[in-house]
This record gives C-alpha cells, sequence and structure tokens, in this order.
C-alpha cells in the first residue's frame, strides 16, 4: 500500500503541483490541503499520514508549527517544508528539510526528500 502523504499549502497551484508530481510518480494515497488547521482536524480524526509537505508561511499556522503540532499526535511522522524564502525559514526549521519553491531543480529535490522521508515506510 502507498504510503499516506498530507500536503498543506493556502495556495492553491501550489498544493496542486506537488499532489500532481507525486502522483504522475505513483505515490497514490494523497490528500491535499489549503489550511493547516484542517490537516490538524483531519489527523486528530484519523487520517494519520507517514509524510507532511507543507509550506512554511500560511495564515493561521506556520509550517514548523504544524509539524510539530502534528509530531504530538503522530509518533513516526515525517515532515518537508517547501518555501520561497528556504534560506530563512532553515534557521527556524526544526531539522526538518526545507525546499526552495524557486529552485529550477524543485521537483527532482522534492521527490529525493519524499524518497528518503519514506524509506522504511516503502519496505
Amino acid at each position: 500500500m502507498s504510503p499516506r502523504i498530507i500536503i498543506c499549502d493556502d495556495v492553491f497551484v501550489n498544493a496542486r503541483l506537488i499532489e500532481d508530481v507525486l502522483r504522475d510518480t505513483g505515490y497514490s494515497n494523497l490528500v491535499a490541503f489549503l489550511n493547516p488547521t484542517e490537516v490538524v482536524k483531519a489527523v486528530y480524526g484519523g487520517d494519520i499520514p507517514e509524510l507532511v509537505i507543507t509550506d512554511f508561511s500560511m495564515p493561521e499556522i506556520d509550517g514548523v508549527s504544524l509539524l510539530c503540532t502534528l509530531s504530538t499526535m503522530v509518533s513516526e511522522l515525517s515532515g518537508i517544508i517547501v518555501s520561497a524564502e528556504a534560506d530563512s525559514v532553515l534557521k527556524k526549521s526544526r531539522d526538518y528539510p526545507v525546499i526552495d519553491k524557486s529552485d529550477p531543480c524543485f521537483v527532482e529535490v522534492l521527490l529525493n526528500h519524499v524518497e528518503s522521508s519514506l524509506k522504511g515506510c516503502l519496505q
């Protein structure tokens, strides 16, 4: 079974891009949210992901706070932060990988991080 991946980005186009890239690569157990509060509600309600890919800068909850909140609910949670301001986010990322959305190799870098984050889930 494909690992559960939750995507959260308050910009629809960004969330859709990540979702499409992952689906095209063979990941099928995906759901995208535009609101981090909805992600917390979904996980609290039993939608347990192996990986959360989140934007950093969002209304209500930033990506690091979202991942920290979710990690108290899910013991084996991996997270990836995507941001157009990757350099400034690195200082706040708490060991979560940060990927620059404006990097020309964004898709390749994202897929490498997804694969390495899910290594234990795919075996």
